[in-house]
Protein backbone atom coordinates (compact mmCIF):
# COMPACT_ATOMS: atom_id res chain seq x y z
CA UNK A 1 0.00 0.00 0.00
CA UNK A 2 1.65 3.67 -0.84
CA UNK A 3 1.33 6.65 0.64
CA UNK A 4 0.31 9.78 -1.17
CA UNK A 5 0.31 13.21 -0.17
CA UNK A 6 -2.82 15.27 -1.37
CA UNK A 7 -3.18 19.15 -1.11
CA UNK A 8 -6.91 20.33 -0.77
CA UNK A 9 -7.88 24.11 -1.58
CA UNK A 10 -11.25 26.06 -2.79
CA UNK A 11 -11.97 26.41 -6.28
CA UNK A 12 -12.57 30.19 -5.81
CA UNK A 13 -9.57 30.09 -3.42
CA UNK A 14 -11.47 30.95 0.36
CA UNK A 15 -11.36 29.82 3.08
CA UNK A 16 -12.79 26.62 3.89
CA UNK A 17 -11.93 26.26 7.41
CA UNK A 18 -12.20 29.98 8.87
CA UNK A 19 -13.86 29.30 12.37
CA UNK A 20 -12.65 26.79 15.05
CA UNK A 21 -15.59 25.32 14.18
CA UNK A 22 -14.43 24.58 11.24
CA UNK A 23 -11.22 23.14 11.83
CA UNK A 24 -12.89 20.67 14.44
CA UNK A 25 -15.75 19.62 11.90
CA UNK A 26 -13.06 18.98 9.40
CA UNK A 27 -11.04 17.00 11.74
CA UNK A 28 -13.65 15.09 12.33
CA UNK A 29 -14.41 14.30 8.83
CA UNK A 30 -11.18 13.17 8.04
CA UNK A 31 -11.43 10.54 11.18
CA UNK A 32 -14.79 9.42 9.56
CA UNK A 33 -13.66 8.99 6.05
CA UNK A 34 -10.19 7.02 6.94
CA UNK A 35 -9.85 6.52 10.72
CA UNK A 36 -7.47 3.45 9.35
CA UNK A 37 -5.76 5.24 6.26
CA UNK A 38 -4.39 8.79 7.47
CA UNK A 39 -0.74 9.02 8.20
CA UNK A 40 -0.75 12.87 8.74
CA UNK A 41 -2.83 15.96 8.10
CA UNK A 42 -2.94 19.58 8.76
CA UNK A 43 -5.18 21.96 7.80
CA UNK A 44 -5.57 25.99 7.94
CA UNK A 45 -7.95 28.21 6.89
CA UNK A 46 -7.46 28.00 3.17
CA UNK A 47 -5.77 24.95 2.47
CA UNK A 48 -5.08 21.87 3.41
CA UNK A 49 -2.26 18.62 3.30
CA UNK A 50 -3.39 14.95 4.04
CA UNK A 51 -1.23 12.03 4.20
CA UNK A 52 -2.92 8.69 3.47
CA UNK A 53 -2.21 5.35 2.85
CA UNK A 54 -3.95 3.22 -0.48
CA UNK A 55 -3.24 1.43 -3.15
CA UNK A 56 -3.46 3.00 -6.74
CA UNK A 57 -6.74 1.61 -7.89
CA UNK A 58 -8.23 2.87 -3.55
CA UNK A 59 -6.72 5.93 -4.18
CA UNK A 60 -9.53 6.90 -6.52
CA UNK A 61 -12.58 6.01 -4.35
CA UNK A 62 -10.96 7.71 -1.14
CA UNK A 63 -10.24 10.98 -2.67
CA UNK A 64 -13.61 11.30 -3.34
CA UNK A 65 -14.72 10.47 0.12
CA UNK A 66 -12.41 12.79 1.60
CA UNK A 67 -13.98 15.88 -0.71
CA UNK A 68 -17.08 15.20 0.42
CA UNK A 69 -17.16 14.56 3.70
CA UNK A 70 -14.91 17.59 4.02
CA UNK A 71 -16.90 19.98 2.06
CA UNK A 72 -20.15 18.86 4.10
CA UNK A 73 -18.46 21.03 7.07
CA UNK A 74 -16.31 23.30 5.25
CA UNK A 75 -17.40 27.10 4.21
CA UNK A 76 -16.52 26.65 0.69
CA UNK A 77 -16.55 23.69 -1.46
CA UNK A 78 -13.20 20.91 -1.20
CA UNK A 79 -10.98 19.79 -4.06
CA UNK A 80 -7.69 17.82 -4.24
CA UNK A 81 -5.71 20.32 -5.70
CA UNK A 82 -2.42 18.10 -6.14
CA UNK A 83 -1.23 14.28 -5.53
CA UNK A 84 1.77 12.92 -5.49
CA UNK A 85 3.54 9.51 -4.09
CA UNK A 86 5.50 9.78 -0.96
CA UNK A 87 8.50 7.57 -1.89
CA UNK A 88 10.03 6.27 1.29
CA UNK A 89 10.65 7.20 5.23
CA UNK A 90 13.00 10.16 4.74
CA UNK A 91 10.22 11.78 2.82
CA UNK A 92 7.32 11.13 4.80
CA UNK A 93 9.76 12.28 8.01
CA UNK A 94 10.52 15.66 6.11
CA UNK A 95 6.69 16.03 5.82
CA UNK A 96 5.70 15.80 9.79
CA UNK A 97 7.40 19.14 10.64
CA UNK A 98 5.53 20.68 7.53
CA UNK A 99 2.42 19.44 8.39
CA UNK A 100 2.51 20.30 12.13
CA UNK A 101 3.65 24.07 11.56
CA UNK A 102 1.33 24.58 9.18
CA UNK A 103 -0.61 27.37 11.18
CA UNK A 104 2.78 28.90 11.65
CA UNK A 105 4.04 28.55 8.09
CA UNK A 106 0.89 31.03 7.40
CA UNK A 107 1.42 32.88 9.91
CA UNK A 108 -2.48 32.18 11.71
CA UNK A 109 -2.56 33.53 15.39
CA UNK A 110 -1.87 31.05 18.44
CA UNK A 111 0.68 28.09 19.05
CA UNK A 112 1.24 25.74 16.48
CA UNK A 113 0.70 22.69 19.32
CA UNK A 114 -3.13 24.15 20.12
CA UNK A 115 -3.81 24.61 16.43
CA UNK A 116 -6.85 22.23 16.29
CA UNK A 117 -6.38 21.42 12.38
CA UNK A 118 -3.46 20.05 13.38
CA UNK A 119 -2.34 15.91 14.12
CA UNK A 120 0.20 16.98 16.44
CA UNK A 121 -2.58 16.21 18.61
CA UNK A 122 -3.03 12.42 17.75
CA UNK A 123 0.80 12.09 18.41
CA UNK A 124 0.62 13.85 21.95
CA UNK A 125 -2.44 11.84 22.72
CA UNK A 126 -4.32 15.07 23.30
CA UNK A 127 -7.05 14.40 21.31
CA UNK A 128 -9.28 10.85 20.44
CA UNK A 129 -11.43 10.28 18.19
CA UNK A 130 -12.81 7.14 17.49
CA UNK A 131 -10.81 4.33 15.90
CA UNK A 132 -8.11 7.39 14.60
CA UNK A 133 -4.37 5.73 14.95
CA UNK A 134 -2.23 7.75 12.62
CA UNK A 135 -0.22 5.52 10.58
CA UNK A 136 2.67 7.87 10.62
CA UNK A 137 3.38 6.16 14.36
CA UNK A 138 4.05 2.71 12.80
CA UNK A 139 6.71 3.87 9.71
CA UNK A 140 8.52 6.15 12.21
CA UNK A 141 9.00 4.73 15.42
CA UNK A 142 11.01 7.73 17.13
CA UNK A 143 9.24 10.35 16.30
CA UNK A 144 7.35 10.92 19.68
CA UNK A 145 10.59 12.25 21.37
CA UNK A 146 10.80 14.55 18.68
CA UNK A 147 7.06 16.29 17.74
CA UNK A 148 7.62 18.49 20.94
CA UNK A 149 10.65 20.24 19.57
CA UNK A 150 9.56 20.81 16.45
CA UNK A 151 6.96 23.12 17.97
CA UNK A 152 9.07 24.84 19.45
CA UNK A 153 8.35 23.36 22.87
CA UNK A 154 10.76 21.49 25.52
CA UNK A 155 11.17 17.34 24.57
CA UNK A 156 9.52 15.60 26.80
CA UNK A 157 6.00 14.06 26.67
CA UNK A 158 3.04 15.45 27.53
CA UNK A 159 1.63 14.00 30.92
CA UNK A 160 -2.10 13.76 31.67
CA UNK A 161 -2.86 16.63 34.39
CA UNK A 162 -3.31 15.39 37.89
CA UNK A 163 -6.88 16.08 39.86
CA UNK A 164 -4.79 18.79 42.28
CA UNK A 165 -3.87 20.52 38.41
CA UNK A 166 -7.22 20.22 37.18
CA UNK A 167 -8.79 22.01 40.48
CA UNK A 168 -6.22 24.42 40.23
CA UNK A 169 -7.39 25.12 36.67
CA UNK A 170 -11.05 24.69 37.33
CA UNK A 171 -13.91 23.69 35.45
CA UNK A 172 -14.24 26.37 33.17
CA UNK A 173 -10.89 25.48 31.37
CA UNK A 174 -11.85 21.57 32.30
CA UNK A 175 -14.96 21.98 30.10
CA UNK A 176 -13.03 23.63 26.96
CA UNK A 177 -10.03 21.26 27.00
CA UNK A 178 -12.87 18.27 27.03
CA UNK A 179 -14.02 19.93 24.22
CA UNK A 180 -10.81 20.57 22.07
CA UNK A 181 -9.59 16.97 22.98
CA UNK A 182 -12.92 15.65 20.97
CA UNK A 183 -12.53 17.90 18.41
CA UNK A 184 -15.78 19.08 19.18
CA UNK A 185 -17.64 22.44 19.60
CA UNK A 186 -16.00 24.83 20.95
CA UNK A 187 -19.72 25.77 21.66
CA UNK A 188 -21.91 22.80 23.17
CA UNK A 189 -24.84 22.65 21.29
CA UNK A 190 -27.66 20.18 21.42
CA UNK A 191 -27.91 16.92 22.53
CA UNK A 192 -25.61 14.82 20.07
CA UNK A 193 -23.37 12.29 21.23
CA UNK A 194 -20.17 13.92 20.54
CA UNK A 195 -21.29 17.14 22.55
CA UNK A 196 -22.73 14.70 25.04
CA UNK A 197 -19.30 12.71 25.49
CA UNK A 198 -17.72 15.95 26.32
CA UNK A 199 -19.88 17.33 28.85
CA UNK A 200 -19.79 13.67 30.85
CA UNK A 201 -15.65 13.51 30.60
CA UNK A 202 -15.82 16.91 32.18
CA UNK A 203 -18.28 16.41 34.55
CA UNK A 204 -16.39 13.21 35.73
CA UNK A 205 -12.98 14.56 35.82
CA UNK A 206 -14.57 17.87 37.76
CA UNK A 207 -15.77 15.32 40.37
CA UNK A 208 -12.62 13.36 40.48
CA UNK A 209 -10.96 16.31 41.14
CA UNK A 210 -13.16 18.02 43.61
CA UNK A 211 -14.48 20.52 41.73
CA UNK A 212 -17.98 21.87 43.21
CA UNK A 213 -20.79 20.43 41.41
CA UNK A 214 -22.53 23.95 41.19
CA UNK A 215 -19.35 25.15 39.88
CA UNK A 216 -19.56 22.30 37.45
CA UNK A 217 -23.36 23.02 36.26
CA UNK A 218 -22.44 26.35 35.58
CA UNK A 219 -19.37 25.81 33.88
CA UNK A 220 -21.40 23.14 31.87
CA UNK A 221 -24.31 25.38 31.33
CA UNK A 222 -26.54 22.66 32.98
CA UNK A 223 -28.88 21.90 35.69
CA UNK A 224 -28.52 20.08 38.95
CA UNK A 225 -30.53 16.84 37.20
CA UNK A 226 -29.00 17.15 34.26
CA UNK A 227 -25.29 17.18 35.89
CA UNK A 228 -26.56 14.05 37.68
CA UNK A 229 -26.58 11.74 35.16
CA UNK A 230 -23.90 13.39 33.55
CA UNK A 231 -21.90 11.81 36.08
CA UNK A 232 -23.96 7.86 35.79
CA UNK A 233 -21.99 6.25 32.88
CA UNK A 234 -18.15 6.51 33.35
CA UNK A 235 -15.99 7.82 30.12
CA UNK A 236 -13.50 5.38 28.72
CA UNK A 237 -10.37 5.90 30.18
CA UNK A 238 -8.58 6.87 27.20
CA UNK A 239 -11.10 10.40 26.51
CA UNK A 240 -10.30 10.82 30.27
CA UNK A 241 -6.25 10.76 29.69
CA UNK A 242 -6.67 12.51 26.63
CA UNK A 243 -8.50 15.79 28.66
CA UNK A 244 -5.91 15.72 31.44
CA UNK A 245 -3.12 15.42 28.72
CA UNK A 246 -4.57 18.42 26.75
CA UNK A 247 -4.78 20.64 29.74
CA UNK A 248 -1.21 19.86 30.31
CA UNK A 249 -0.64 21.06 26.69
CA UNK A 250 -2.04 24.28 27.32
CA UNK A 251 -0.25 24.73 30.55
CA UNK A 252 3.14 24.34 28.70
CA UNK A 253 1.90 26.29 25.89
CA UNK A 254 1.67 29.01 28.59
CA UNK A 255 4.69 28.45 30.22
CA UNK A 256 6.81 28.91 26.74
CA UNK A 257 5.40 31.90 25.95
CA UNK A 258 6.04 33.31 29.10
CA UNK A 259 2.74 33.50 30.77
CA UNK A 260 2.69 33.22 34.49
CA UNK A 261 1.58 29.58 35.59
CA UNK A 262 0.44 28.25 39.14
CA UNK A 263 3.27 25.88 40.24
CA UNK A 264 2.38 22.34 39.62
CA UNK A 265 0.75 21.21 42.80
CA UNK A 266 3.14 18.05 44.12
CA UNK A 267 1.53 14.93 43.82
CA UNK A 268 0.83 13.02 47.03
CA UNK A 269 2.81 9.83 48.18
Amino acid sequence: MALWHLILASPRRLPMFPTEKHQRAAVRALATVAPDRLALFGLVREHGHVALAASTRRRRYLKGSLVRALSSVAAEPVQITFCERIEDPKHLRSLVPYFINQSSRHKVNGHPALWSGSCIHELLRTRVLPDLRLLVEDLLSDLKSTVLEVVGLPGQLIQPASDEEIRTLGATRLVMAAAAALAVGPVLVGRGAPAMLVRRAAAQLGREAGIARDELSWALEVPARVLSGLLRNPVVAVVAEAVRRRLNLEEAVARAAGAIVPARPRRRQ
